[in-house]
């Protein structure tokens, strides 16, 4: 047996005998042969055009998605924090009152142009109006009557979602590690996460800031910065004051260098001579003529340095200085110490200029707690970069991410969901607005202004400063509020009194008074106490009260 199994065989020449069992008369004794090789190839081609293969096609599986229209897994992964960032600040109700107060004067501006004096608040005629953002009031009050509160909550998610984008992906492409600039992402999310759902000019002038701050980064080597940098800073000086902290970019860059060259060579002259600290100068030069494109020209300058200036503003919470033993202070000490941690563990070596860039903007956060905004990006980033030096050097290398038509696909299909599944997506698709009480959850007085449309009062009215905006947008025509957001607009006098009343201190009845005021608006939120005061006097009575607020008017009304 041993043998017959070693025995080579010619399958194709050999013929191979077979004898058919014997209990099978019909073919006893018959002798089966193989075909020979010119039978076997004569077979196989019949059978080939018979029955075509069955194999996989390999010429199915090339990418054919054209090179342009390909994706990587890294802008994968950055579209989906960006769709998420999107989705969720789109969701959020309209709580602030820096909306209505755009859409107010966005309103008014486009009836009737830029006012030299205060329009929309009685107490404060005359006073000199200017407005640094009016190119963002009209462009909310055109959403807001196009696509209404949908288009209010998605023009906040669009801010936040292009805010991020425009870090992360920057980020990603400056330090090659996608999933640490989402992660420093995420950080940002968190720390400046409550500005982000206001939807104020602020978040257009972020969205301007971290494109300036990475242009400048490159603007000595860009040899398009000279025109985009000033577009830039003419666009944003129209949209929002903050055009004044991207202009300390490029000055704390221009420091930094002139130390450094000074440092190294220890001549002056080296200063002088050095073509891309010129480069640096002409951009900025041309970046604060740029600044001056806007309808108060030299003016507008004057009005952003002096505006922090003004008493009114003392007594709103963003507008004072940090303290540690606020969230925020904790939260910005925090970021300093682990900053200074990563700094000293860095291969890297950190810039003259960031360190002036950072100081200056930690020293203006620490001036008022709304300024905060600007610091955090820049701290952030220089976090990431020496966080990527200390990744490099312990031999964690940077991957390549290929790009292929299926994260195309993918990120497609990320921002569809996204975007279908949010307020402006539901009011795009499927003509689906929200409800005046979901849009404005836990805020905006809506039963009661409706309340006040029925029954328009008379006269000067008294209201909290918070609801000011939003009656202007939906109560009685010609209103006559007290105060709005505006605050910094209204007489000192005004503002003194607005606070006497509001915090029950003395004579604050015979005020009431001296306005001629006849009808009191207040809310539960904050003045609680004053409603309780009100129903005990005996001169007031309650004709309107809700969950959110309630609605006094004079028993014997003044006629004056």
């Amino acid at each position: 047996m041993q043998g017959l199994l070693a025995m080579p065989v010619d399958l194709k020449t050999t013929p191979q005998k077979s004898l058919v069992p014997a209990d099978d008369p019909g073919m006893a004794g018959t002798q089966i042969v193989s075909p020979t090789e010119g039978e076997l190839v004569a077979h196989d081609e019949e059978s080939s055009d018979a029955h075509p293969s069955v194999g996989a096609d390999v010429s199915m599986l090339t990418d054919k998605t054209p090179p342009w229209l390909r994706a990587s897994r890294r802008m994968a992964i950055i579209t989906l924090l960006v769709g998420v960032a999107f989705w969720f600040y789109s969701i959020k109700p309209v709580w602030h009152a820096d909306p209505w107060s755009h859409i107010a004067y966005g309103k008014l501006i486009v009836s009737e142009g830029l006012p030299a004096t205060e329009p929309l608040l009685p107490l404060a005629r005359g006073m000199t109006y200017w407005n640094s953002s009016w190119l963002f009031d009209v462009l909310m009050m055109n959403v807001d009557r196009t696509l209404g509160g949908a288009g209010l909550q998605g023009a906040t998610g669009i801010f936040a979602g292009l805010i991020v984008a425009i870090f992360v992906s920057s980020l990603a492409y400056t330090t090659g590690r996608t999933l640490l600039a989402c992660g420093i992402g995420m950080a940002l999310l968190f720390l400046i996460g409550h500005d982000l759902s206001i939807l104020r000019s602020q978040l257009a002038g972020m969205v301007c800031f971290l494109t300036a701050w990475i242009l400048w980064q490159g603007a000595i080597r860009n040899t398009h910065a000279w025109w985009q940098l000033p577009l830039l800073f003419a666009v944003w000086a129209n949209l929002d004051s903050s055009f004044m902290v991207g202009l300390i970019v490029p000055v704390a860059m221009m420091a930094g260098r002139m130390v450094d060259r000074w440092v190294k060579t220890g001549q002056w002259k080296s200063i002088l001579r050095d073509q891309h600290l010129g480069k640096l100068l002409l951009v900025t030069q041309l970046c604060l003529l740029a600044t001056l494109l806007n309808p108060y020209q030299g003016r507008m300058w004057w009005e952003v340095l002096t505006f922090s200036q003004n008493p009114n503003l003392s007594a709103m919470v963003d507008w004072s200085p940090l303290t540690l033993r606020s969230t925020e202070g904790q939260f910005f000490a925090a970021t300093i110490l682990i900053l200074m941690g990563v700094v000293r563990s860095s291969p890297r070596r950190l810039g003259t200029g960031e360190m002036v860039l950072l100081v200056s903007l930690a020293a203006l956060g620490c001036w008022n707690t709304r300024q905060l905004v600007w610091f955090y990006p820049v701290a952030l980033w220089m976090l990431a970069m020496h966080a990527s030096a200390i990744l490099s050097k312990n031999g964690w290398a940077q991957h390549a991410s290929p790009r292929a038509g299926k994260w195309s696909v993918v990120m497609v299909g990320l921002v569809w969901i996204c975007f279908g599944f949010s307020p402006l997506g539901m009011r795009v698709l499927h003509g689906k607005q929200p409800t005046a009480s979901r849009l404005n959850v836990a805020f905006a007085p809506v039963e009661l202004t409706q309340y006040l449309v029925k029954k328009p009062p008379e006269g000067q009215i008294f209201n909290p400063v918070e609801w000011g905006d939003y009656l202007l947008v939906h109560g009685p025509e010609n209103l006559k509020i007290f105060a709005n957001s505006q605050v910094q607009r209204l007489p000192r006098e005004v503002w003194r009194d607005y606070l006497t009343i509001v915090d029950l201190g003395s004579g604050w009845s015979e005020i009431l008074d001296r306005y001629s005021i006849n009808t009191v608006v207040l809310d539960k939120q904050f003045r609680e106490g004053v409603i309780r005061r009100m129903k005990e006097e005996t001169a007031w009575k309650l004709v309107y009260e809700d969950g959110r607020g309630a609605v006094f008017t004079r028993k014997l009304p003044i006629t004056r």
